[in-house]
């Protein structure tokens, strides 16, 4: 058109606006809890490498890292400052994303002073296995 020199600023800014909602309304939205229920047997916490330590007798794979306790659940990690939750979904730190199998940590049982893992692996354990890391063979 004669005497046009560019775009309408108008239009412009609703185009930037339809633009940036849908990304300011993801930095909007609250943290993903765990809500469920962690049953802790035991409190006792034993080392499992130099940073980590699991929680002795639980019946969720339950870590600490420093100051802060790390819950594996359904292939997430969740994160707190008490063993007692509010379970926020996390990117754990190193140390926790090295650890290979998470539910192999599930129920430690305490016996003079060193603990060792509870060997029973249910069919559940191998169908949960299953589906979170298909690339992988399950535990026998």
């Amino acid at each position: 058109m004669p005497g046009t020199t560019g775009a309408d600023p108008e239009n412009m800014q609703k185009g930037l606006a339809w633009i940036l909602a849908p990304l300011l309304a993801v930095g909007c939205m609250p943290p993903i809890e765990y809500s469920g229920k962690v049953k802790v047997v035991s409190a006792e916490l034993v080392p499992i490498n130099p940073d980590v330590k699991t929680v002795a007798d639980s019946d969720k794979p339950l870590f600490r890292v420093g100051d802060q306790f790390w819950l594996f659940h359904d292939g997430f990690w969740y994160r707190s400052s008490s063993i007692n939750g509010r379970w926020l979904r996390d990117k754990p730190p190193w140390p926790v994303r090295q650890i290979d199998q998470p539910y192999a940590y599930t129920h430690y049982r305490l016996g003079d002073r060193i603990a060792s893992r509870q060997e029973r692996v249910t069919e559940s354990d191998r169908a949960r296995a299953k589906l979170m890391f298909p690339e992988r063979s399950t535990p026998q």
